[in-house]
């Protein structure tokens, strides 16, 4: 499912890009890594000269990567339900009812 690409840590796309094409989605080194430097606007960093580098909901580069950062899967994987991030960054899930 595509983001609404209108607000920071929404901006992605769907099928294969939605993992292996990076958007600068979060500022925190901790889960961006190297990709916390471009911030949490969605804006590009392309040297292509056809995409627009003020307007946010681009991905950085127009290119698959291998190296995705978690917060690329907490876009889609954040949600109860779909939040198998959460156990895989070691975090348990509390949805505030008792056992």
């Amino acid at each position: 499912m595509l983001g609404t690409n209108d607000h920071p840590g929404d901006y992605r796309s769907s099928g294969c890009t939605a993992c292996h094409v990076v958007y600068a989605n979060d500022r925190s080194r901790s889960d961006s890594g190297p990709y916390a430097a471009f911030g949490n606007r969605g804006m590009s960093q392309t040297k292509d000269p056809t995409i627009r580098k003020d307007e946010p909901g681009h991905p950085l580069r127009h290119e698959f990567t291998e190296s995705i950062p978690s917060a690329q899967c907490m876009t889609c994987h954040m949600h109860p339900g779909t939040s198998m991030v959460a156990t895989y960054l070691g975090y348990t899930w509390w949805d505030n009812e008792a056992d």
